[in-house]
């Protein structure tokens, strides 16, 4: 996930490395139909929200 200095919207980028290992299907852009999986980027989502809780290195919330 990338987060937009301005505030905008979240960028959300997620590959399959073994498959994939030119990162050309982003598998988070619900746009590609072919390879998108709403399951998927959410699992990682939330793998990311809690070892970041974990090892206390969550953004500070404005």
């Amino acid at each position: 996930m990338y987060f937009d200095p301005d505030g905008d919207e979240k960028q959300y980028e997620l590959y399959d490395l073994k498959t994939d290992p030119l990162e050309r299907h982003n598998r988070a852009d619900p746009e590609n139909l072919k390879y998108y999986d709403p399951v998927e980027p959410a699992e990682m989502q939330d793998k990311l929200r809690r070892k970041m809780e974990e090892t206390r290195t969550t953004p500070a919330q404005p």
